[in-house]
């Protein structure tokens, strides 16, 4: 059974970024078996560190929660900071929730060891929505400064 994508993805501009989902979309495309399977799950981990590396800012971003230094490839701690630090207040709560669960959600399914097509949709839709929502909120900040 083949994974179908069922989300579009526009461009951020962030080059190693871009260049990843592209290269993941077309992996999707043509899944042979288990390996490629598992491929798809470590393109994914791999987009979501490259998109940490891109917003972490450790000054701003380290997350309340963990007093420790936040490792340079602890993409779901700094990533969970970036939110934390970028929809802070009562206001944001659904959307900081929401941002959280696609970090969580892209992180729990890129470590399954037996993954199904429908494993790799739910996959990618995280990652890709997690990558829209940090770039969204990215933009709103580039643009109040």
């Amino acid at each position: 059974e083949e994974a179908q994508l069922k989300v579009a993805y526009k461009k951020t501009g962030w080059s190693l970024i871009d260049e990843s989902i592209s290269i993941m979309e077309r992996e999707l495309e043509n899944l042979r078996d288990r390996i490629d399977y598992n491929q798809i799950g470590v393109r994914c981990r791999e987009t979501i560190l490259l998109l940490s590396k891109e917003v972490y800012i450790d000054e701003l971003h380290h997350p309340s929660s963990f007093p420790e230094n936040v490792g340079s490839d602890d993409a779901k701690r700094q990533l969970d900071g970036f939110i934390e630090h970028s929809l802070c207040g009562e206001s944001n709560k659904l959307l900081r929730e929401y941002a959280y669960k696609c970090n969580d959600l892209a992180n729990k399914l890129t470590h399954k060891k037996n993954p199904t097509s429908y494993d790799l949709d739910l996959t990618y839709i995280a990652t890709i929505s997690l990558v829209n929502i940090v770039y969204a909120i990215y933009k709103e900040n580039i643009s109040k400064l």
